[in-house]
């Protein structure tokens, strides 16, 4: 049997970790994930994403999430190369 966490809960759980843990300003998921009681899944569940937590808390959060560098970049490009190469379609994702 599983119990309900409650909003005050997370609310006070994500402030805790956020005094404790932010850097500059910003809670990241795995800072929470480290140093959290409640999962990630959790705040997301509540809040809808874990931008609309910080969001909600007063946190500062990144303009648009994560940045995709050259790494995922070359990654992808290498994936469709090989994709075309064996003829198969492959998803590389957004």
């Amino acid at each position: 049997m599983s119990t309900r966490i409650t909003e005050e809960q997370l609310t006070a759980d994500l402030t805790q970790v956020a005094q404790s843990h932010s850097v500059a300003g910003r809670l990241t998921s795995n800072k929470y994930r480290e140093h959290g009681s409640y999962s990630v899944q959790a705040v997301i569940t509540r809040w809808g994403s874990w931008r609309e937590a910080c969001v909600a808390l007063g946190l500062k959060t990144s303009p648009k999430g994560r940045k995709k560098g050259k790494a995922t970049k070359k990654i992808k490009t290498a994936a469709a190369d090989l994709a075309i190469e064996g003829g198969d379609h492959v998803d590389v994702g957004c």
